[in-house]
């Protein structure tokens, strides 16, 4: 009996920018509950502008999905996914 061979996964990086405040924490924290996260960053810069970089393991399709749930946050500007290398 041969062992299951373990999938590769690889792992895509988001990046979004939002608006501090308004628990945007707690609200990403929630929202990427359910998916496989292997790097998250939330860099606060001048004023109250957001870096999110997200690190999504998993398919195009899981990229997708997340980017899209990260996208109709209140207070998120925008979402890139950024290319494979």
């Amino acid at each position: 009996m041969h062992a299951p061979h373990a999938s590769v996964s690889t792992s895509t990086r988001l990046r979004a920018r939002a608006v501090d405040g308004n628990a945007m924490l707690t609200r990403l924290a929630s929202v990427l509950g359910p998916f496989s996260i292997d790097h998250f960053e939330y860099v606060v810069g001048p004023g109250e502008d957001v870096l999110v970089v997200i690190g999504v393991r998993g398919d195009a399709w899981q990229v997708e999905r997340v980017a899209a749930k990260v996208n109709r946050l209140i207070g998120v500007l925008d979402v890139a996914i950024d290319a494979a290398d």
